[in-house]
């Protein structure tokens, strides 16, 4: 509604004005396409944002954080355990003739010093990386989503037509003929590509993807929970395809409106 475009086409006719606002809301899913993955491409390209992951550059899904870390930090125990352990040997030689303390005392005080600190050998947890190209996906499938009710009532604005007389004319223009001249253009050429690209095209194309990856689904995998969790989240993982369903009823309702 802030974005409402009727003040600035004003100055054309009701039916031109209408016309021309069905060609701007048209144009909407594609920069809901074109506008993140150009973003998301761009980021890859900079050092600073991308680090080590590109557009695709993803090792693996799940990476060990501190893995090299803690094998380092192993190493450096061990060679310190050692050192510790030979000095500890050649000062009880010494101090054999002189003290001998207690061994539970000598037992905690080798261990205490010889042990690595807490939690140190559970640093290496599973960290997920993502890359470029799936904030990508998931950016678009956020506008699609958000975009489809507004489609798909716009489109079928363009079929809303009222019987006077003999003939029926456009809801929004009750001075243009409807199914005839330009508006039987517009038909063929903006409201049947809506109908064949969006209202059907989107949820079959989801429903696809969501068809092609539904083992992964089931067990969770990181990178499709991330890229389409937003279509199945909320549902049992053998009704992932129920948002099909749920946008399906959508558009039978604004059909029948």
């Amino acid at each position: 509604h802030l974005v409402d475009p009727d003040c600035e086409l004003s100055l054309f006719t009701p039916a031109e004005a209408f016309y021309r606002k069905n060609i701007m809301y048209a144009c909407f899913p594609l920069l809901a396409v074109v506008l993140p993955w150009t973003f998301w491409w761009m980021a890859s390209r900079l050092a600073c944002c991308s680090k080590d992951r590109g557009w695709r550059g993803r090792s693996g899904v799940l990476e060990d954080r501190n893995k090299n870390k803690v094998k380092v930090k192993k190493k450096e125990a061990e060679q310190k355990e050692a050192e510790q352990k030979t000095k500890e040997q050649s000062d009880n030689t010494k101090r054999s003739t002189k003290n001998q303390r207690p061994k539970t005392f000598q037992r905690l005080t080798t261990s205490f010093f010889t042990t690595p600190p807490p939690n140190q050998e559970h640093q290496d947890a599973k960290h997920i990386v993502f890359s470029n190209k799936d904030k990508a996906i998931l950016s678009t499938v956020v506008g699609l989503y958000l975009l489809y009710p507004t489609t798909t009532l716009q489109t079928f604005s363009l079929l809303s037509c009222k019987e006077v007389g003999n003939g029926f004319w456009l809801t929004a223009d009750l001075e243009e003929p409807c199914y005839q001249d330009r508006h039987l253009i517009y038909f063929f050429f903006l409201v049947l590509p809506q109908l064949l690209v969006y209202i059907i095209g989107l949820p079959a194309l989801s429903l696809f993807f969501m068809w092609r990856n539904r083992q992964k689904i089931k067990t969770n995998h990181p990178v499709v929970m991330f890229r389409f969790g937003l279509l199945f989240a909320g549902y049992r993982h053998e009704r992932y395809y129920w948002e099909t369903i749920m946008a399906t009823r959508k558009v039978v309702v604004v059909a029948i409106g």
